[in-house]
């Protein structure tokens, strides 16, 4: 025999059964939730990665370099594409410098050869920068490849981004500017033949020495060039635009170091941190020195290395003193 139970019993059964699929539609929305927090960062993974390596790349620059002074940002277009064509006698370290400076991302090409590893080339081009070859690297497609980074620039100023070419072609510890290459004379008549309004902002990046640690470095971004200014045929065009560029690159490259404009490093707070900086980090410090020495020996990279090391290990030594901190008192 069937039983109906009415009154105070069957009520407390209908709200039993209500309740557990209200739960289970709670939970049903949490997973949901959470599930499109997932796809979210997942989406924007690489976006937060290059912003988390260019703050890291930041503060390790405040505690390597004793200053950076810079000049000219006034000259620097808002919302257009921007070639920038930069003096190179550090190695990745000018590019970081330029990078760390500007608010806005910076795309640098960067020699072809530390992307043959296709781990590598995936590593740096996450990380914004794109290969160009040399002739002198043997490569017999370098010609090929050129074009193809060409391109890729090409649309990057269609978006209004920036780009950064070294010139000269080759880094060495120099104190004057070198002849010049034509490879930002090809990116910048490519674009004007498209009307895109490129800029082209000469940058002077100068050092009071190359082998130790405390540098003094002065930025001086100069006048920008566009297409108005250079009048003529192809010939006359190419012509004009080198000796722009490497006029301004010269007068604002001095030597020895003589630039003392205002301090990017955040004035004397910026000092108490590079001389607190050496207190609270000299394991890495040391870490760094011993690898970048021992892997840079006779070549131009030792600063570019040991930043590099700086911005890696830093999180993870703070990660270490935190866990030390909780496990000592707490």
């Amino acid at each position: 025999m069937r039983r109906i139970y009415f009154g105070k019993k069957s009520s407390f059964i209908l709200n039993c059964n209500f309740g557990k699929n209200y739960n289970r539609f709670n939970i049903g929305l949490l997973n949901l939730f959470f599930l499109n927090i997932l796809i979210l960062l997942w989406q924007n993974f690489k976006s937060m990665l290059y912003h988390f390596e260019r703050f890291m790349v930041r503060i390790s620059l405040h505690f390597y370099l004793q200053r950076i002074g810079w000049e000219g940002l006034e000259n620097i277009p808002k919302n257009k594409p921007i070639l920038f064509t930069s003096t190179h006698s550090n190695s990745f370290l000018d590019g970081l410098i330029v990078a760390s400076t500007l608010e806005q991302g910076v795309y640098c090409l960067g020699r072809g050869d530390a992307y043959r590893h296709p781990l590598a080339n995936k590593i740096l081009r996450h990380f914004k920068t794109l290969p160009v070859f040399r002739q002198t690297e043997n490569d017999e497609n370098s010609a090929i490849k050129n074009i193809e980074t060409f391109k890729e620039c090409q649309e990057l100023f269609r978006k209004n981004e920036w780009v950064l070419i070294y010139p000269e072609g080759v880094c060495t510890h120099q104190t004057t500017v070198l002849p010049l290459k034509k490879g930002f004379v090809t990116l910048s008549q490519n674009a004007w033949a498209e009307n895109i309004d490129l800029h082209i902002v000469p940058v002077s990046i100068t050092y009071n020495n190359f082998t130790k640690w405390g540098k003094k470095c002065d930025v001086i971004f100069g006048k920008s060039i566009q297409s108005i200014d250079i009048q003529g045929d192809i010939i006359e065009k190419t012509q004009q635009l080198n000796e722009k560029v490497y006029a301004q690159l010269s007068d604002n490259f001095p030597s020895p170091l003589q630039y003392k404009g205002k301090n990017l490093l955040w004035g004397w707070f910026g000092q108490l941190m590079y001389y607190a900086g050496w207190v609270i980090h000299f394991p890495i410090y040391f870490l760094s020195q011993y690898l970048g020495k021992r892997f840079t020996k006779g070549t131009v990279f030792y600063d570019s290395v040991v930043v590099g090391l700086l911005s890696q290990l830093l999180w993870m030594y703070y990660l270490v003193m935190l866990g030390m901190g909780y496990f000592l008192f707490y």
